[in-house]
């Protein structure tokens, strides 16, 4: 059975990336205690900052790093390549440039996504906003 995804494992697994990873100065870092009430609201250039590096080292660490070739192994594998896809289609849709071929890429990188959360987690319900994201393709082309 694999991993299944707890956001207050991963939380803390980005907490500690917060401590251990060092970043220059201008780096907008997310604060040390982000998700906790007394800790304020994160900026917009720290959640960018959150989903390109932190989370995705994170997960890394929680999905990546096994061996093993058993069913929970590949299962925390096809985990794990899902959230990269995830990643993938956020740091493009925030490009400052686009293109057509950027455009693509967000589509493949989106659809693997949901292809395999779809495969991860039978019983989970797509939103609406899920279906949404889809047609942030069309404004990537007008850019």
């Amino acid at each position: 059975m694999p991993i299944q995804p707890n956001a207050s494992v991963l939380v803390e697994h980005i907490r500690q990336a917060l401590n251990e990873i060092e970043t220059p100065s201008w780096y907008d870092t997310p604060p040390r205690d982000f998700f906790d009430p007394k800790a304020g609201s994160i900026k917009a250039a720290e959640w960018r900052n959150l989903y390109e590096l932190y989370a995705p080292l994170s997960m890394i660490r929680m999905w990546g790093t096994t061996q093993g070739n058993d069913a929970s192994d590949v299962a925390n594998k096809e985990i794990l390549k899902g959230a990269m896809s995830l990643v993938c289609a956020l740091l493009v849709l925030c490009k400052d440039h686009q293109s057509d071929q950027r455009a693509q890429s967000y589509r493949q990188h989106l659809k693997a996504w949901m292809d395999r959360t779809h495969a991860s987690f039978p019983e989970y319900t797509f939103k609406p906003t899920d279906h949404a994201a889809f047609h942030m393709y069309e404004f990537i082309k007008l850019f």
